[in-house]
């Protein structure tokens, strides 16, 4: 419409809206129709999830973007509703690192002293002095450090320690051959040296030191006479002290007195006590600090020479690595080479991301239609949006600031309506001099509540019971500890995570107070039992065998034998204290160093099972007597104890018997005996201690991946603790794992998104619904807080109230005068709220066909004998054959019709006006016609035939169609079906809106 019809002005046609049926060849030239889709940004960086109780779950985002092509082919965000559904997924659990400390495994046992310059071979002279040799142990990473966790403690130590000499001499001695005649005195044995790796292998000589070296093969020896002081072989040097803690340290050995001698200046005499016993001072360490290899932090990546002309990509990064020792002071050159931690890692330079957005969305509503009067100086706004698809990373360029632009709508009419703002009104107030009732005033004002202040809320921490201690090492090297665990609403209370208040681990050091017999000295010499002359016991000898020199007068006895002259049977005694062992840790003030403190306790402490003996019988040879060496080790029983195995042990003769004793036989013996278990032959085997339970991050965690240990004990069959080098001597080192990685489920609560974006209200105008959804991230684990049973929430909304224009039917032909002829048919337009109520026309949208809809027409009511027609019928349904509707078009015809009542009389002008018209339409659905025959009557040979379309409605009319099924048959039924032309349709469709009317 260009120009509305003003004063007498022809009136603006009813059809403002023309459909034309297209062709192929113009539907191809059709552009696809706009349709939303969904774009996705990147994800979101893991965040940690506020209130949720487990560091290692957290959440990240991401944006969907629904937008739409324009006819520019530049795709820009649009309304939600635009796009299918569902919604892709914005957001979704993750892992991220929790701020652990790191935590190590226990140390491995130090690994056997070794001299690192044992492998040349151009060593030609060995110094005489002992070298110094490095030992080491280490230890692995359990867990490592999160963000902002304790980096890991040093993995290796170095100490100096005294090695095994590379090279010794062994030296073997022959058979001592008496050169003298009688068979004893001074004689000559054969030495041989041979010179030994440390496996025990045989090497050339001039790797051994050569001050060891003697030419000579043979050595000067003596062979005891019957009558000399025999003396046992030198025993075993005893053990030194830690060369650190004793820094004059010295060890011993000693033999005993086997047979005195008889007196006589030509008999060899015993030596003095102090001549049983050498000793010789320990070797000393001048380096007794412990050494680690100290790292620093990886430094940048830096690219490699190849790729210097890029930004980006494979590079290494480096880090320095000193020793130092653990006082933090750095020696050079002092820790184990094969321990040093590498000072170069490959690594990657990511490349950098530029930032990505949206093109800028279309300018949304107003949100209104028109600007109330109250409100004209303050114009509504309009806003676009553009949204971030890819944050920059690695320092790309950064995103623009300005994601958001609004502009005032100042191009809205101003509304014709008028209306006032009240609050509600107040009780009615009496003035002061009408106490009860009477004439009052009522104002209206608004009333504020405010909540008053309660305080915080008592503190309710609740705890549950501490645990066992856990168990200490062998050794007495660890701490021991315990936890407890918040229970219930503790949890959520921040207060509650306040370490410092509520502890909820106590550790101690490991107070291991292992009581033991220890020996004090070796062996004592032979004792006779009595000192007395008549209780000492003398050897048989034969008087007439005697010599002159040792015959006395009468023929009772020996001259000659001093006090100290005594032979026969005795003991031998061995010293023993009871003490207990106490590992002190380094610093405490009741030990300087690392080591044990021993103390003495009575007997009583000590399990009298594990005494040790104390006494052994022994038997010291008269002169002339044979005498014989100690007794050899037993030999080892093999394991395991099966009672067939034997052990034995040998002793040799040291000196021949005289002539004139009475026993004569003297030669070595060897003993045997079968292995008895329980007896003399034991079992041992590796016992483990239980698990300790999960320490995650050192205690300070209460869930999460941690470390457990348990411990390795040395037991005999009867269950006795021994001495683990028993086993490792037997087994070898402990090859199961002693330390392992654990974890202790988090009671994880549901983990749930943030509410969606609320939706567009259902309903364009009047009371409609918003909805709202969040989806679950992750599902409760353990005792976490259950998921809610509904994710989604709606509300009510109201955009704005609704409007509609109504038009009423056409009133009945009203004649001014008189009962027929001329007259004037009106109808009501107007605009109604959603209650139905007329209201001014401004709120209702504005219609073309509205604005030009006629409300009168003029009518006629017929006299008699004047033509009468009847009222239009209602408009049929839209037809569209089903060949085109297939084919895509929509565009079909219904048509509706009006019949004559009654014709007028011969004087009367005929009937005016057409009986049927019709008009385009949009079809929803198409239609057919098809032949239906009713079956055959074998009476009458014949059948019902007529025309319906696909939706039931009959046609009669059988002299339209060409083709119609026969309504008689001479022999068989037949059935003939066809389909009405297209150019029969239209008369068809006449008809059926004719008859309905009739």
């Amino acid at each position: 419409i260009i120009q509305m019809p003003l004063g007498d002005g022809e009136p603006c046609p009813s059809a403002l809206i023309d459909y034309i049926k297209l062709s192929k060849e113009d539907s191809s030239l059709l552009r696809p129709c706009n349709r939303g889709k969904w774009i996705l940004s990147s994800w979101s960086l893991c965040q940690s999830v506020p209130g949720y109780n487990h560091c290692g779950t957290g959440i990240r985002t991401r944006r969907a973007i629904c937008v739409e092509a324009g006819d520019d082919g530049t795709e820009r965000p649009v309304e939600e509703a635009s796009c299918p559904v569902p919604k892709p997924v914005v957001a979704q659990s993750c892992t991220m690192e929790c701020n652990w400390d790191c935590s190590v495994s226990q140390w491995s046992g130090w690994t056997a002293c070794h001299e690192t310059n044992c492998d040349r071979s151009d060593l030609v002279k060995r110094e005489t002095t002992l070298p110094l040799g490095r030992r080491f142990r280490t230890r692995e990473v359990l867990t490592l450090p999160g963000p902002a966790g304790s980096a890991c403690l040093h993995l290796s130590e170095t100490q100096a320690c005294l090695p095994q000499q590379c090279y010794t001499w062994n030296i073997t001695m022959g058979l001592c051959e008496p050169t003298t005649r009688g068979g004893c005195g001074d004689g000559t044995q054969l030495r041989k040296a041979v010179c030994l790796n440390r496996a025990g292998e045989k090497v050339r000589d001039r790797f051994c030191h050569e001050s060891l070296h003697t030419e000579q093969n043979w050595a000067d020896c003596y062979v005891p006479c019957p009558e000399d002081c025999v003396l046992s072989e030198w025993g075993h040097w005893s053990s030194c002290p830690d060369a650190c803690l004793m820094q004059d340290g010295s060890r011993y050995r000693q033999r005993h007195i086997l047979a005195y001698h008889s007196p006589g200046r030509r008999n060899r005499q015993c030596p003095s006590t102090n001549s049983l016993i050498q000793t010789e001072l320990c070797p000393v360490l001048t380096d007794c600090l412990t050494y680690k290899w100290d790292v620093s932090n990886w430094g940048p990546c830096q690219l490699s020479a190849q790729n210097s002309r890029v930004q980006c990509g494979p590079g290494t990064q480096n880090r320095t690595v000193e020793c130092y020792t653990t006082l933090g002071v750095k020696a050079p050159y002092k820790c184990e080479e094969s321990t040093r931690p590498r000072s170069t890692q490959p690594c990657i330079i990511d490349c950098p991301v530029d930032c990505h957005v949206t093109e800028w969305s279309e300018w949304s509503d107003c949100g209104i239609d028109c600007l109330p009067v109250e409100a004209r100086q303050m114009f509504p706004a309009q806003i676009r949006r553009r949204f971030i698809l890819q944050y920059p990373q690695n320092g790309g360029l950064s995103c623009p600031s300005d994601l958001r632009e609004e502009q005032p709508c100042t191009n809205l009419p101003v509304c014709q309506s008028h209306y006032f703002e009240t609050t509600e009104w107040s009780d009615c107030i009496l003035p002061p001099v009408v106490p009860l009732c009477g004439q009052g005033l009522r104002a209206r004002m608004t009333v504020m509540t405010c909540l008053e202040k309660l305080g915080t809320m008592p503190d309710t921490t609740e705890f549950s019971s501490w645990s066992q201690w856990t168990l200490c090492g062998p050794q007495c090297e660890k701490t021991r500890f315990r936890l407890r665990r918040l229970l219930d609403e503790s949890k959520n209370n921040p207060k509650c995570h306040d370490l410092e208040l509520y502890p909820r681990d106590q550790h101690q050091d490991c107070v291991c107070d292992s009581v033991q017999s220890v020996v004090i000295g070796g062996w004592s010499d032979c004792i006779i039992q009595s000192n007395t002359a008549d209780e000492r016991i003398f050897a048989s000898m034969s008087l007439k065998s005697i010599s002159a020199r040792h015959r006395r007068t009468n023929e009772t006895g020996v001259t000659g034998l001093g006090p100290q002259t005594y032979c026969g049977p005795g003991k031998r005694y061995m010293a023993f204290l009871c003490q207990n062992t106490h590992q002190n840790p380094v610093g405490s003030p009741a030990c300087t160093g690392e080591g044990t403190q021993m103390m003495t306790v009575d007997e009583t402490f000590c399990n009298s099972q594990n005494k040790p003996q104390t006494v052994k019988p022994c038997s010291l040879p008269c002169p002339g007597e044979c005498v014989l060496s100690e007794w050899s080790d037993w030999t080892t029983c093999t394991q395991p104890c099966t009672g067939k195995e034997t052990q034995t042990r040998v002793r040799g003769v040291l000196r021949l018997p005289a002539s004139y004793a009475v026993t004569q036989t003297c030669v070595a013996q060897t003993e045997e005996r079968l292995c008895e278990k329980w007896k003399n032959c034991f079992e041992y085997f590796w016992e483990f201690s239980d698990w300790t339970s999960c320490l995650v991050n050192y205690g300070d965690a209460e869930c999460g991946v941690g470390h457990k240990e348990r411990f390795a004990f040395c037991r005999n069959e009867n269950g006795e603790k021994v001495d683990p080098i028993v086993c490792q001597e037997i087994f070898g080192p402990v090859t199961e794992p002693m330390v392992v990685s654990c974890e202790i489920p988090c009671d994880n609560d549901c983990l749930l998104s943030d509410w969606s974006e609320w939706t567009i209200c259902s309903t364009t105008c009047g009371l409609g619904f918003t909805k709202r959804r969040r989806s679950v991230l992750q599902t409760p684990i353990g005792s976490g807080r259950k998921c809610p049973e509904k994710l989604d929430q709606s509300k009510p909304c109201f955009r704005k109230g609704c409007y509609s224009w109504f038009v009423s039917e056409w009133s009945h032909c009203i004649i001014q005068n008189g009962a027929c002829g001329s007259g004037e048919r009106e109808r009501n337009v107007s605009c109604l709220n959603d209650e139905g109520r007329s209201v001014v026309p401004s709120l209702c949208d504005i219609k073309p066909e509205i604005l030009i809809m006629q409300t009168s027409r003029p009518c006629h009511v017929p006299c008699p004998g004047e033509c009468k027609l009847s009222e239009w019928s209602t408009w049929s349904q839209c037809f569209i054959s089903c060949e085109d509707f297939d084919q895509g078009f929509t565009v079909g015809v219904q048509a509706r019709s009006r019949a004559i009542l009654a014709y007028p009389s011969s004087n009367n002008p005929p009937c005016d006006g057409s009986l049927w018209e019709d008009r385009t339409c949009q079809a929803e659905f198409c239609s057919h016609f098809q032949w239906v025959t009713t079956d055959w009557n074998k009476l009458t040979y014949s059948r019902e035939v007529f025309c319906s379309r696909n939706d039931g409605l009959r046609c009669y009319q059988e002299n339209v169609l060409s083709v119609v099924p026969k309504l008689r048959h001479d022999a068989s039924p037949k059935t003939k079906t066809a389909m009405l032309p297209l150019k029969f349709v239209f008369f068809f469709f006449f008809f059926f809106v004719y008859s309905e009317i009739m």
